[in-house]
């Protein structure tokens, strides 16, 4: 178990439940994470605040329903990839990037468990990259996660540390 969570990969959930983990960040300021489940037709989200700039204010929230809705942000997000992005690595496109936020999206949905990685995709050419960058606006609209967006800095502000 890794910050009160267990390993999302060992995890078998029953059929028609989900659990989407999206991870943000991995420089300087460290990551955060929004975990979104849906089970037996309810969903619920958490924020697991991590990133230094929080200070005394680090770790799990639960959040709100999202402001446009359950079923509207769920088609927002499915629309955009979530759940069938692939990896980066398979992309021909792929630019190296040292630093910048990255994304990590585990997934388990329909007994398959599935791990993806984009480093600063707004600085990728290929339409997933595109795709990720709107998963994370989207997460930031929604739930009012500013670290999940590209438009902010590391801790979803301008600042420096």
């Amino acid at each position: 178990m890794r910050n009160g969570l267990s390993k999302l990969r060992e995890t078998i959930l029953p059929e028609n439940d989900l659990e989407i983990r999206i991870w943000v960040g991995f420089g300087k300021f460290g990551n955060d994470a929004l975990i979104i489940k849906r089970s037996s037709g309810n969903w619920s989200a958490m924020s697991l605040k991590q990133m230094i700039c929080y200070g005394e204010n680090r770790g799990k929230i639960n959040l709100s329903n999202p402001k446009s809705g359950w079923d509207t942000t769920w088609q927002k997000l499915a629309d955009s990839g979530i759940l069938t992005l692939p990896d980066s690595s398979k992309l021909k496109s792929r630019n190296y990037v040292i630093d910048g936020k990255s994304y990590v999206v585990e997934t388990n949905f329909d007994y398959l468990y599935r791990t993806y990685e984009y480093s600063q995709p707004d600085e990728q050419k290929g339409n997933e990259a595109k795709q990720m960058v709107k998963i994370g606006q989207i997460i930031a609209d929604e739930f009012g996660l500013e670290s999940f967006s590209l438009k902010t800095g590391g801790c979803g502000k301008d600042e420096q540390l």
